[in-house]
């Protein structure tokens, strides 16, 4: 789902960006073609282009899932005006929510808080290749976070109190630290 502005072509407007993103996913039928009951999102949430300079502020998504749902391309954060920003990302509800990875490769955005305030796990992806080394990163909230990690991820300054579960894809690394390991829990990861 492209959420990109149309560049601005009028001086005398003021160009507004988005401020909030929200998803409900809701229902009880299955797919009559798949028989699949989850609502799924097969694309990508994302601003737009910044090469096309159609680029949308995306900060902050809410999704209220009373029915699951999985957006398998994931969620681009991105940020035009201004830097240094912290994007979130805020399930509510008492579905499971997937969400195949999560991006903050934008200039713009320096961190992203990932809560779960829902009673269904929330699973998402982290990709070395989609996240600053260097975002500060946070997955908090009273529902279970599971995150499916690739590549080379050093989370250990990162607040993981609401981590669960971590799963590895093949030849992924993740840092962590005693206390966090600890409280994920040994027999959590895999």
């Amino acid at each position: 789902i492209d959420l990109g502005v149309e560049a601005k072509t009028d001086d005398t407007l003021i160009q507004t960006y988005l401020k909030t993103v929200t998803i409900n996913s809701t229902g009880t039928l299955a797919n009559p073609q798949t028989g699949e009951t989850a609502n799924i999102i097969s694309g990508k949430l994302t601003a737009g282009s910044e090469a096309a300079s159609t680029q949308n502020e995306l900060l902050d998504v809410t999704i209220n899932a009373s029915q699951a749902l999985s957006i398998v391309g994931g969620v681009d954060f991105s940020a035009v005006v201004n830097a240094d920003e912290v994007a979130t990302l805020t399930v509510n509800g008492t579905a499971n929510v997937t969400i195949g990875g999560l991006n903050t490769q934008d200039e713009g955005v320096d961190g992203l808080n990932v809560v779960n305030n829902g009673t269904g796990t929330l699973t998402v992806g982290i990709n070395a290749a989609n996240i600053d080394s260097t975002d500060a990163l946070s997955f908090t909230g009273t529902g279970n976070i599971v995150l499916n990690v690739a590549g080379e991820v050093d989370l250990s300054n990162d607040d993981l109190s609401a981590v669960s579960a971590v799963s590895l894809a093949q030849s992924a690394v993740v840092t962590l630290t005693i206390a966090q390991a600890s409280e994920i829990g040994a027999t959590h990861f895999s």
